[in-house]
């Protein structure tokens, strides 16, 4: 029996070591497989990928836009300009008073149609007439210096006589005329002060036009330089407005204008430049300008809105462009400049512009392509050819 035994434990041996060798040829060959499985993984990630990318490209690549193209050069540009602003009286007047006093009377209500030198105001002249002081303002000095000067001249004809006639010595005469003069002066002096004083009790008018405002009334007691009575003269009214830097240079003094208004519809009138700033304002490089506009029908009122159209030409040949190829984008202006066949996208600052052409003052220069025609449809750096 121990020698079966050890014959089973003997045959056994073998058989394990007969097994090890068949594992590691069974790994042996599952890694080759493994490995080409991981491969063509990779294969199919790699084409998704790429399909994906070919794909996008093909959805986002832009057709080829056909374009006219034309040439910047230098020309002589005309065009019109719209100057906006409002309107304002050409003449007005703010009446004050000159003295103090009590109003007497108001002899004009607001509308009234009045002439220059209309009464508007009288204030009570008593206490003018009462005054008295330096230089003879008062009417008991004029009264006293009116009786001295007809005393002194009774004087002077009567010793003029008697020189003539050898009665009198040549000093006597010319004392008397001496005394006649100075007398003369100091009543004619006093009589003027006091008129002008009374006269300053009479408010007028300084100009023609309408009574729009009156910040009185009787009885009651105004002070010198108190605001009475205001008046504007509508014959004429002005439009104020501004012009830019490219516009100044082209805009003449007393050159016409029409100007219309957009509560008048269908209306226009004429008008002149009268006004050009040749300083510019704080907040920019733009001009303030003035037009005068005449307004024979009173049609027109203070504070409308108004619009000038100037027609305006450039003095020497400017570098210009078609209209058509001028677009706008979030306020600037732009052309599409062409580039080895490419549209590139170009901010300009333009002048003068018409139907037809417009003035490049920046951005571009003599001789540069540029797209004048499907700028819409166009977008920075889209592939073009020229029809």
């Amino acid at each position: 029996m121990e020698i079966n035994n050890e014959t089973v434990a003997e045959n056994n041996e073998p058989v394990v070591e007969n097994n090890e060798p068949v594992v590691e040829d069974t790994v042996k060959q599952k890694k080759p497989a493994i490995k080409g499985i991981l491969i063509v993984i990779a294969l199919i990630a790699i084409g998704v990928v790429g399909f994906n990318i070919f794909s996008t490209m093909n959805a986002t690549k832009r057709p080829i836009v056909s374009v006219s193209v034309s040439v910047a050069d230098e020309r002589m540009v005309t065009g019109e300009y719209s100057i906006l602003g409002t309107l304002s009286p050409a003449k007005s007047a703010s009446i004050t008073s000159k003295i103090s006093g009590r109003v007497n009377s108001v002899e004009v209500v607001k509308g009234d149609l009045v002439k220059a030198g209309a009464l508007l105001v009288q204030l009570d002249d008593t206490d003018v007439q009462l005054q008295s002081g330096a230089g003879g303002m008062a009417s008991d000095n004029v009264q006293k210096y009116k009786i001295a000067y007809e005393l002194a001249n009774d004087v002077y004809v009567k010793n003029k006589n008697l020189y003539v006639n050898g009665a009198i010595p040549q000093m006597t005469y010319e004392q008397s005329l001496a005394s006649m003069q100075q007398a003369e002066i100091q009543y004619k002096t006093a009589a003027t002060a006091l008129a002008e004083q009374v006269q300053k009790t009479r408010i007028t008018s300084p100009i023609s036009g309408i009574v729009v405002a009156i910040s009185v009334q009787q009885g009651d007691a105004v002070t010198q330089g108190a605001q009475l009575i205001s008046i504007v003269n509508m014959d004429q009214v002005i439009l104020k407005g501004t012009v830019p830097e490219s516009i100044i240079g082209v805009l003449n003094q007393g050159q016409d204008v029409s100007v219309t208004v957009e509560s008048l519809y269908g209306q226009s009138f004429k008008g002149k430049v009268s006004f050009i700033s040749p300083v510019s304002v704080p907040a920019g490089q733009i001009f303030p300008v003035e037009i005068s506009v005449s307004n024979v029908d009173n049609a027109l009122m203070a504070g409308m809105t108004a619009s000038a159209t100037v027609k305006v030409e450039t003095t020497t040949p400017v570098l210009a462009v078609p209209t058509s190829a001028v677009f706008e984008r979030d306020g600037k202006k732009y052309v599409y400049v062409i580039n080895s066949d490419q549209a590139i996208m170009t901010e300009v600052s333009i002048g003068m512009q018409n139907k037809a052409f417009t003035a490049i003052n920046s951005g571009i220069s003599v001789g540069s392509k540029v797209v004048s025609s499907d700028t819409a449809i166009l977008m920075n750096g889209d592939q073009v050819i020229v029809k």
